[in-house]
């Protein structure tokens, strides 16, 4: 058989139905039963992949010569070509989830002063930290509030306390106020030394 280079629109078709046929053309050949006709267009359906396949290569060669052609005018252009090809790969790959060097939520500032993130979301890292007496991780900056604050106030309240027990001579517990006439007296006396 001579060679076929490219099949076009109708042209195409024709080749197609020369080795396959049409059901109707079947069914005009011969009146059979239909068992036999729907046989016969099943043969025909079985003819369609060797048909195909002697078509294709044919057309395929054609574009194989073009992309090389391209490829020695513009190696430029078929360099940008690629890349965009790389690009469409990549984009269908997953990326790697990143993992937040950010801690938040209500255990942030012991999450960064165990060291499992780099700082927390209002940017407090390890340095700015502290584990204060009871164990709980605070700021520097709050702990020195809170020791200026304790000895502003709560010393002084702790000295006029002891000062006022030592006076009235209680021993043991005593509530400071409450209902009894003792825990009363030693609230007015400690609050009398507060104030002086």
């Amino acid at each position: 058989m001579r060679d076929i280079e490219v099949i076009e629109g109708a042209e195409w078709l024709r080749f197609m139905m020369c080795f396959v046929g049409t059901p109707k053309e079947t069914e005009k050949k011969e009146q059979v039963p239909n068992y036999r006709r729907q046989d016969s267009w099943s043969h025909s359906r079985a003819l369609l992949p060797a048909a195909l396949a002697f078509v294709f290569p044919a057309m395929a060669l054609p574009m194989k010569t073009a992309m090389k052609k391209v490829m020695k005018a513009n190696p430029m252009k078929a360099k940008a070509a690629m890349k965009g090809m790389k690009a469409c790969k990549l984009r269908g790959v997953m990326k790697k989830k990143a993992i937040s060097k950010i801690a938040r939520g209500k255990r942030a500032k012991m999450v960064v002063f165990n060291g499992r993130k780099e700082k927390t979301s209002s940017g407090l890292k390890k340095t700015h930290l502290m584990k204060n007496k009871r164990g709980k991780v605070v700021t520097k900056k709050q702990h020195a509030v809170g020791v200026a604050l304790f000895k502003k106030i709560g010393q002084r309240w702790l000295d006029a306390v002891a000062t006022a027990r030592k006076e009235l001579g209680i021993k043991g517990f005593c509530a400071v106020g409450g209902k009894s006439a003792q825990g009363k007296a030693l609230y007015a006396k400690a609050k009398a030394l507060y104030a002086a």
